[in-house]
């Protein structure tokens, strides 16, 4: 997949809003998938931020924005590739557009989470 066959992928829903299966890879049929997991740990990762400094804004779009340039860079030509060999996903071809803005939400999640663990703390 190139970045403009993604891009126009939102036009199209996908098929599912949680499909979650071994057999092959989803991200291009549904909203949620196994990697919608990972993308929530990746959130709370890229939160690091939030404990070295009372920016919480900044914190947050940190987030945002490494959430949405892993998305950009996932979905390019040479990216879906390289994620397809790291990931051991021999199918993979890139994601649907909307799968990638579950992921983007997913990632939030994982700032939510650290957020309450900040405030917790």
């Amino acid at each position: 997949m190139t970045l403009s066959s993604w891009f126009r992928s939102r036009h199209t829903c996908p098929k599912y809003i949680v499909y979650c299966t071994c057999d092959h890879d989803t991200s291009a049929e549904s909203n949620f998938d196994w990697w919608s997991f990972a993308h929530i740990g990746w959130g709370a990762v890229y939160s690091i931020p939030l404990f070295l400094w009372d920016q919480d804004i900044v914190s947050f779009f940190i987030v945002l924005f490494c959430a949405c340039m892993y998305e950009i860079v996932e979905n390019t030509e040479c990216g879906s590739k390289l994620f397809a060999m790291l990931c051991c996903t021999k199918d993979y071809t890139g994601d649907n557009f909307w799968n990638s803005v579950c992921d983007v939400l997913c990632c939030l999640v994982g700032f939510c989470v650290m957020f309450i663990i900040k405030l917790t703390i």
